[in-house]
């Protein structure tokens, strides 16, 4: 789809948004009237079509305890850590329209997923996302970029495993994970969404 095609489908969309028809536009808002209208919704629907490298509302959403359904693009599943309903689907298309409605209509209905994205959710993001832990992310990329892997996957005994697989070091990887528990074997595949299992 070429770009002016594009601008005309959000240009349509706007006008319909603004007509007041069973909506509320509010334009732009500060953000402390941000935060109180999230905390007092029931869900974050991001039906986005634009390949977002980091969107910091569905990080606010988490944090707010609001279930997200969105699109797949960009790095929205590593935003999320796939604790969302992600729609897999052309956002442009009529299939994506109808699956969406459909992920909204069944969640909204099934109060067990609903409470399940939400904790997970909230845990993931405050696990993750706040500054000390965003500063450990880039202790551990930089060392790893001057040529200090020794000392940095010490520290990181799944990286150093992973590290060693690559090489074809199978059976040492393997005694190092046996070492180390389910639960930071699990929370370092979430941190880090390049490693997988396969590999090692």
């Amino acid at each position: 789809m070429n770009h002016q095609k594009k601008n005309d489908i959000f240009r349509e969309l706007y006008d319909l948004i603004i007509s007041g028809n069973r909506r509320d536009f509010f334009g732009n808002v500060p953000q402390p009237q941000l935060s109180r209208e999230l905390l007092r919704h029931k869900l974050y629907l991001n039906p986005s079509t634009f390949e977002e490298a980091s969107c910091i509302f569905l990080m606010e959403s988490m944090a707010a305890n609001v279930p997200i359904i969105t699109g797949r693009l960009g790095a929205i599943p590593e935003t999320t850590m796939m604790n969302a309903v992600i729609i897999d689907k052309n956002p442009l298309s009529d299939e994506y329209a109808k699956e969406f409605v459909k992920n909204v209509v069944a969640l909204l209905n099934n109060e067990n997923e609903y409470k399940r994205l939400q904790r997970n959710a909230r845990v993931k993001i405050l696990k993750w996302n706040l500054w000390p832990d965003i500063a450990e992310d880039w202790n551990y990329e930089l060392n790893y970029l001057l040529g200090r892997s020794n000392e940095v996957l010490n520290k990181y005994p799944v990286q150093r495993a992973w590290e060693y697989s690559k090489t074809g070091k199978k059976n040492l990887s393997r005694k190092i994970l046996e070492k180390v528990s389910q639960n930071k074997i699990e929370d370092t595949f979430i941190r880090y969404p390049h490693l997988t299992f396969k590999q090692i």
